[in-house]
């Protein structure tokens, strides 16, 4: 859904800023005052249209990336967490084998 409403602003404004070119052509060769007027209207907006389609895709990309470097924290505390697991993992081997090597030693009971 993302990735489509950031390509859906991009062409949004691709699109503007040609029809601004074009309405910018239009107006440097026409003379007839009511349509110049007409002209300037319509490219200011076109600005304005632009100036939005901008501003929500850089809210949006600022959005991806914010979410983009909550993954990267999740990752690495997720692989701070296999570690740590290994870890304990390798700890109670160890403490296994001792244990198990462990004779136990049955003691006399002492004559009182």
């Amino acid at each position: 859904m993302t990735n489509q409403r950031l390509k859906d602003l991009e062409d949004n404004i691709a699109k503007d800023e040609e029809l601004l070119k074009d309405f910018e052509d239009e107006l440097r060769y026409e003379t007839y005052p009511k349509l110049i007027r007409k002209y300037l209207k319509d490219i200011e907006r076109q600005k304005e249209s632009i100036t939005c389609y901008k501003s929500e895709l850089a809210e949006l990309l600022k959005e991806l990336a914010a979410e983009a470097s909550a993954q990267i924290q999740l990752q690495k505390v997720e692989n701070q967490l296999g570690e740590l697991q290994q870890l304990n993992d390798k700890i109670d081997r160890q403490s296994t084998r001792l244990n198990s090597s462990h004779v136990k030693r049955c003691r006399m009971p002492s004559s009182a």
